[in-house]
């Protein structure tokens, strides 16, 4: 696609040709598409220019001659006597300097002062001698860069549309090329007029080019202003941040400058300041730093040895917890098999004295076999000093007699097992004082982290397997049992939790409560086992060891009372126990009245001693299920009994038995629960005023002393008298 050849524009007689011919250059340099061609024709295009400016120069001189002061001074008087209605615009040429002078000029010039209209002929005369002037290139055009001159055949360009201002065609952004144009423009006018006025103007000259001086920056300022407005829309549309570099308000004042610079300078202050404050306080962190380093030194030390410490007691307490976990249930199958070989002989006891039962009641049949087991176990009791028939049914002496020897050898086994369970580990993680030791020493050295890692929380459940390891073979209600206090567990974890250089301790310690929690783990479920199954209540000495045992228990142990859950199983087993022991021994004795004479007296001692065991847990259980058990237990076995004895000093007896074995403290005050008790006992009561008179009638209305006191007591406790 060709481009479109610009129409060279002449120059006038007073031309800045260089601009012309630069613009010319760089026209030519567009066009052209190699740049070793373009290199060509600037250097023939700058040797024209050169020629050109030599030629021009000489001809000017032979035309005007050289300029002289004195024809510099007329030239500037005739300018100054232009009117201002037709003076040079800054935007407009003015007459060249060296231009050829014509008559009709003056003429011309004469009609506009005097305010004439030209005529025709004149106006042609001055279009025509404008278009040979164009034509020869000796005027100064002013159009612009983008518009096309009129030649020769074409219509003439309007007078109004040649005089138009530069900035009403300026449009888009400003290019470097025309800024550096009218910079040099500019400085040749400025020369220029320089030599025109001879640095000798008059105040209203000097103010009127200062004026045309000041609207010719304003120009330049508002086409670099339009510049770079178009130049930041370019940057916002491609989305690059705006640039900074737009020219400042050349009108700022000395004040606006001086605050800005005073805002600039506080700013700084305010951060120099803030970075003084923050240099002085790393400073002071700096030599606190410093001077903490000795001292952390130590703590390092002291946090290795203490997590060397740590470490240890950590690998020592997993491998006793791996051990125990083994061992645990090899403990808890022995204490099964235990329990279940004393339960045995439990049931071997209870079957052999519901046999001499059965023996006292039918050798009044005369059965010999009866008899005969009768006479050796009344044999025995006497090797045993023990001649009262009242002993019968103790025969705790007699079980080692009777227990066979496959039992005893059982026995023997369990406890060679047991023995057995830790051959294959360490004492260090079987035995509880050296365990104790060493978590003692965590406790007193490394109190923190005892506390932090809930050692003393956790110690109970940790020594719980190796107490009941001990506890094994013990039975209280044995004889020869060894008391609690003295075995190893107690003694060795009685004083944990105090130091040993008898310094004060904390008395709210929870590691105090090691021991009770011990005996409310591991004591107490025991108990209730022993209770359920092999504690046999008829026999007086195993229900005494164990009573005077639980008392000792709930006097000494804040961990063993009525409101704990241990402590609440324990009772209810004994509750069931005595139930049990009642409902069976009444369907082992004759019922009242299927007894004889000869056997009743042995029966009601029965009766006794069963009465005797309910009440001998008088403090221990509650007042309301000993009653119950007591009543229910009178009214039904002893009362009928004591109905058909006849009334003599041996009824009156057991009366009196029966009533001082109740305990006194339920017949004293007046509650509803008293009132409850006289009216559930009220079956007795009614027998004992029977026996009082038919006592007295067979005394002849009589009683002696002792009697009448012993009947009016047993009245005056069981009735509202």
């Amino acid at each position: 696609k060709k481009k479109k050849k610009k129409k060279k524009v002449g120059g006038g007689l007073l031309s800045f040709e260089e601009d012309d011919e630069v613009a010319g250059a760089v026209d030519e340099f567009k066009s052209t598409k190699s740049k070793s061609s373009a290199f060509k024709k600037d250097l023939e295009r700058a040797k024209r220019i050169e020629r050109s400016k030599a030629e021009k120069i000489s001809t000017q001189r032979a035309q005007s001659g050289e300029y002289t002061k004195e024809k510099l001074m007329e030239l500037k008087k005739s300018n100054l006597k232009l009117p201002a209605s037709i003076a040079p615009k800054p935007s407009t040429s003015q007459v060249p300097v060296g231009s050829v002078y014509e008559p009709e000029d003056e003429v011309v010039a004469a009609q506009e002062m005097d305010g004439v209209i030209p005529s025709a002929d004149i106006i042609h005369a001055a279009r025509k001698r404008r278009e040979i002037a164009r034509q020869n290139e000796e005027f100064i055009s002013l159009e612009k860069d983008g518009q096309v001159s009129v030649g020769k055949g074409q219509r003439l360009v309007r007078q109004d549309e040649d005089d138009l201002d530069d900035t009403t065609h300026t449009s888009g952004p400003m290019s470097f090329g025309d800024a550096a144009r009218r910079t040099a423009r500019k400085n040749v006018r400025v020369e220029v007029e320089s030599v025109v006025r001879g640095g000798i103007l008059e105040d209203d000259e000097d103010e009127e080019f200062k004026r045309w001086e000041q609207q010719q920056i304003n120009v330049g300022q508002s086409t670099i202003d339009s510049a770079d407005k178009a130049t930041t829309r370019r940057k916002e549309a491609r989305g690059a941040p705006e640039s900074n570099l737009s020219t400042q308000n050349a009108e700022e004042t000395v004040e606006h400058i001086y605050k800005k610079l005073k805002d600039t300078y506080l700013s700084m202050e305010e951060v120099y300041t803030s970075h003084n404050t923050h240099l002085i306080r790393v400073v002071d962190d700096l030599e606190a730093a410093d001077t903490s380093i000795p001292a952390l030194e130590l703590d390092l030390k002291d946090a290795s040895k203490m997590y060397s410490f740590l470490q240890d007691m950590k690998g020592f307490i997993t491998d006793m917890l791996d051990c125990l976990d083994e061992k645990l249930p090899v403990i808890q199958n022995n204490e099964a098999s235990m329990h279940v070989l004393w339960k045995e002989f439990a049931d071997e006891k209870d079957a052999r004295d519901r046999q001499h039962i059965q023996d006292l009641v039918q050798v009044t049949q005369g059965n010999p076999d009866c008899q005969r087991r009768i006479v050796a176990r009344k044999t025995r009791l006497m090797k045993r000093k023990k001649e009262n028939l009242d002993e019968v049914l103790d025969t705790d002496d007699e079980d080692d007699d009777f227990r066979s020897q496959d039992a005893k050898s059982r026995k023997v086994e369990i406890e060679n097992s047991a023995k057995r369970t830790f051959e294959d580990v360490l004492k260090d993680f079987c035995e509880i004082d050296k365990i104790s030791a060493k978590i003692k020493n965590w406790k007193f050295t490394h109190t923190a982290s005892y506390k932090d890692a809930y050692v003393g929380e956790s110690l109970r459940k940790i020594l719980a397997p190796l107490v009941k390891f001990q506890l094994l073979s013990w039975n209280p209600l044995e004889a020869t049992c060894v008391d609690y206090e003295q075995m190893n567990w107690f003694v060795q974890l009685e004083t944990y939790g105090i130091p040993d250089n008898n310094e004060a301790f904390d008395e709210n310690d929870p590691d105090l409560n090691l021991v009770p929690d011990l005996v409310e783990m591991c004591l107490l479920p025991k108990l209730s086992g022993l209770v359920e199954f092999v504690w046999n209540p008829m026999s007086r000495s195993q229900t005494t060891r164990l009573v005077t045992l639980i008392r000792r228990l709930v006097e000494a142990f804040p961990t063993v009372g009525a409101e704990r859950e241990p402590t609440q199983k324990l009772f209810t087993a004994v509750v069931a126990r005595i139930k049990r022991l009642v409902q069976d021994w009444g369907q082992t004795l004759p019922q009242p009245h299927q007894a004889t004479s000869t056997t009743e007296q042995t029966i009601l001692k029965f009766y006794l001693k069963i009465l005797a065991c309910i009440t001998e847990w008088t403090g221990l259980l509650t007042d309301s299920a000993i009653q119950h058990v007591a009543v229910t237990h009178i009214n039904k076995t002893i009362t009928p009994m004591l109905r058909r004895q006849p009334p003599v000093s041996e009824t009156l007896l057991i009366f009196s038995q029966v009533y001082a074995t109740l305990p006194s403290h339920w017949f004293q005050g007046n509650t509803a629960s008293l009132a409850a008790l006289r009216q559930g006992i009220s079956p007795f009561t009614e027998a004992v005023n029977a026996f009082r008179l038919q006592f007295s009638a067979a005394n002849n209305n009589k009683l002696d002393p002792p009697s009448q006191a012993q009947i009016d007591t047993i009245l005056k406790g069981l009735s509202f008298q």
